[in-house]
């Protein structure tokens, strides 16, 4: 936490995408593919500025999120291999129901979708949404 109100930090997860694998003897077969993701993430969170004094163990949120994914499939597959770059904002509810560790879900538009762009590519207009949950965990300052 940098204050009442504001966070930043970083996020990592997994991912299952498809992807196709390489045309032999006008074959392709669609696959799919564990594949890591990561980045920085800021939070603004609301329920400060709702009520004068809230609950703990509740966070209502809204986080901007800078990062990236590396997709590692065979040579020749579509979408080719390499690193994407994501981004988004959008909101986010988590509960905490121990000091520090709690679990979350969010929902973001942005881009996220690995067929909008290509490896190593400038940002281009295409938005995507995205949907994430799981476990959090907050180092908040004293």
């Amino acid at each position: 936490g940098l204050c009442g109100f504001l966070e930043a930090g970083v996020y990592f997860g997994l991912n299952r995408f498809w992807y196709y694998e390489p045309i032999v003897n006008s074959n392709s077969h669609g696959l799919h593919i564990f594949t890591p993701y990561y980045g920085a993430e800021s939070n603004f969170h609301l329920i400060p500025f709702l009520f004068t004094e809230p609950c703990s163990s509740f966070d209502w949120y809204i986080p901007i999120k800078f990062g990236g994914y590396y997709f590692n499939v065979p040579e020749g597959s579509a979408p080719e291999r390499g690193f994407y770059t994501e981004f988004g904002l959008g909101t986010g509810i988590a509960y905490y129901p121990l000091k520090n560790t709690g679990i979350f879900i969010e929902y973001s538009i942005g881009r996220y979708g690995y067929y909008l762009n290509k490896p190593r590519s400038e940002f281009d207009n295409a938005l995507s949404t995205n949907l994430r949950f799981g476990v959090s965990m907050k180092f908040k300052k004293s």
